[in-house]
């Protein structure tokens, strides 16, 4: 896909399934709730569609965005680390994770779920050897998708963005890398693309709601974060410029 797509087309397709498509999902998942026999099936089943509905809800909350159809306020909505943690866990099927706690993520839950789910689709076009980190940091929490370094990479998202070109894969991984910039933007979130020595990088970083008083914005907070965490300036921030 070497081209934006039609958002308003999409736009008018979501308008004309949406309401039957949540009525179907919102009363499967409230007849499984009727279920007390909490049975592996009955809870995987709640799980799946839980799941489907957080990918629509993104997805529609995408168009919106990209149609400006309506203005979103995701960056003002908070969610459970605890529950992000546990999505990736059971979803992703990783154990070495910090340990949950009570803490509050600024942001939208399913975007943020969406945004990895993309990331790590994209990794696995770009280069082998594909893992997900998430790290805890005193204001919120990294999440990093790392795959090997093959040859001589790009140097910014924008030129791994122009490369790739070369068949229906490629492009299609570019156009996951730009609606996952997407997503975090609705969230006042960046995305970081980052050259290790014998790695690439894509990574996020959600931030904790409460933080300390008299702290500058969020561009600002994240800016001296990474120049703090990586002196050597690797990280670049991914902007429309």
């Amino acid at each position: 896909m070497t081209r934006e797509p039609d958002w308003e087309t999409l736009s008018e397709i979501n308008f004309l399934i949406s309401r039957r498509m949540l009525e179907q999902l919102t009363t499967a998942a409230n007849a499984l709730k009727q279920d007390e026999s909490e049975s592996p099936n009955q809870i995987r089943a709640s799980s799946a569609v839980g799941s489907a509905l957080d990918l629509y809800g993104a997805w529609v909350d995408l168009i919106r965005h990209n149609t400006g159809e309506s203005r979103l306020h995701t960056h003002q909505s908070k969610f459970s680390g605890r529950d992000m943690l546990e999505w990736v866990a059971a979803t992703l099927q990783l154990g070495d994770l910090p340990e949950p706690d009570d803490d509050i993520l600024r942001g939208n839950r399913a975007i943020f779920q969406e945004a990895l789910l993309l990331l790590q689709s994209c990794a696995h076009t770009l280069g082998p050897g594909v893992r997900v980190r998430v790290e805890k940091h005193r204001h919120g929490l990294w999440f990093r998708v790392r795959y090997a370094r093959t040859g001589e990479p790009p140097a910014t998202l924008d030129e791994l963005l122009a490369s790739l070109n070369a068949n229906w894969r490629l492009q299609s991984a570019a156009f996951e890398l730009r609606c996952a910039r997407d997503f975090l933007s609705m969230c006042t979130t960046d995305l970081f693309y980052t050259l290790h020595e014998s790695e690439c990088e894509l990574a996020f970083f959600a931030w904790y709601a409460q933080q300390p008083t008299n702290q500058p914005g969020p561009k600002e907070k994240a800016k001296a974060l990474l120049d703090s965490y990586n002196t050597d300036d690797t990280y670049r921030v991914i902007t429309d410029s």
